[in-house]
């Protein structure tokens, strides 16, 4: 989710290791959720652009993701796909657009001009793409590039923003068909 992409952590990582492959990503999102970890897992593929992918999470729960690769164009896709006449209407002109993130969309939470349920949605939408485009890489890498996954803590005074909690494993899931899908459309 091309988001709390400011929140950034100066401290080294609690934990690396390195994935032999993609599908063993999954095994770390589970343990996150049991362990109710809260923090910042970081994706990394060495060697290889726009490769950076961040999964948030808050005790446990799956709160959001960021990515290097077009954060602001993911998000504008999928707060069209929830609520494409609010974008319509508010923002008629292009210099009116903002800069879509995920505090852009909490600040609409607030304001009360979308729903709890609406932000969850755009939140799961993002991570579904985020998914999608880490599968997409692993099936592009010809070489085997070093697959580096970090843990790292959020600073507390970021936590609190981080209370939309959504499925690891449904967008798992979503994210899983839905590449399998454009996999058979090739």
């Amino acid at each position: 989710m091309l988001t709390p992409t400011s929140i950034s952590s100066l401290e080294p990582p609690i934990k690396t290791c390195e994935l032999e492959d993609f599908n063993e990503l999954i095994e770390h999102i589970r343990s996150c959720e049991l362990q109710q970890f809260t923090g910042r897992l970081d994706l990394d593929v060495k060697e290889a652009s726009n490769s950076l992918w961040s999964l948030f999470f808050c005790a446990g729960k799956l709160t959001g993701a960021a990515s290097e690769m077009h954060p602001t164009r993911c998000w504008y896709r999928q707060v069209t796909q929830v609520f494409p006449q609010f974008v319509q209407t508010v923002y008629d002109r292009k210099s009116d657009q903002p800069q879509w993130s995920y505090f852009s969309i909490q600040n609409l939470l607030r304001q009360g001009k979308i729903s709890q349920k609406q932000l969850g949605t755009v939140i799961e939408g993002c991570v579904t793409e985020i998914l999608f485009d880490i599968f997409q890489q692993d099936q592009q890498r010809v070489e085997r590039l070093p697959v580096q996954l970090s843990y790292r803590r959020i600073p507390q005074k970021f936590q609190d923003l981080l209370q939309v909690p959504i499925s690891a494993q449904r967008v798992w899931l979503k994210a899983s068909y839905t590449w399998k899908m454009w996999q058979q459309a090739e």
